[in-house]
């Protein structure tokens, strides 16, 4: 059995069909970055190994090949997505984990930023103060005169005689 019989189309349009289709390939890759077209690529490629040799255990071998590459190819492109969304999930996942850790346990704190951290961390009060304890503070805080007519609750009230 010859070439001829066994590729129905001569080297000259062979080359330029692989060299259009590697290109085209290698152009998707580089957008998409898919591995099948890599791989898509290399089968192209290799069958052009088909001029070599007239031997029909060549073309065997050739096209033992070339079902060993298509098939890795299309696994790929089902293997691939699945790969990537996975992939994504789990970084998402580091991402929520990361936001969750306290900035105490992931980088040390600046002597100044310590109070402000240390503050943060503790909870808000949401009780009613009580009003006694809230005009002592007032008062602390004004650093109002009192007036000496009135007694305050700690002093006992001099009764007149």
């Amino acid at each position: 059995m010859d070439a001829s019989s066994m590729i129905p189309i001569g080297l000259d349009k062979h080359i330029l069909f692989c060299v259009f289709a590697c290109t085209i390939y290698i152009l998707q890759f580089i957008r998409n970055k898919r591995w099948y077209q890599l791989i898509m690529t290399a089968a192209i490629a290799f069958s052009l190994t088909l001029h070599l040799s007239d031997s029909h255990s060549w073309f065997t071998v050739v096209g033992i090949v070339e079902a060993v590459l298509l098939l890795a190819a299309l696994v790929i492109s089902f293997v691939q997505p699945k790969l990537a969304k996975n992939a994504a999930s789990a970084v998402a996942a580091d991402m929520t984990v990361a936001a969750k850790v306290p900035t105490e346990l992931t980088a040390p704190a600046a002597e100044s930023t310590e109070p402000v951290m240390a503050e943060a961390a503790q909870p808000e009060e949401t009780a009613v103060p009580n009003t006694a304890e809230s005009t002592d503070a007032t008062a602390e805080l004004t650093d109002a005169p009192e007036s000496s007519d009135t007694p305050t609750e700690s002093e006992p009230k001099e009764e007149s005689e």
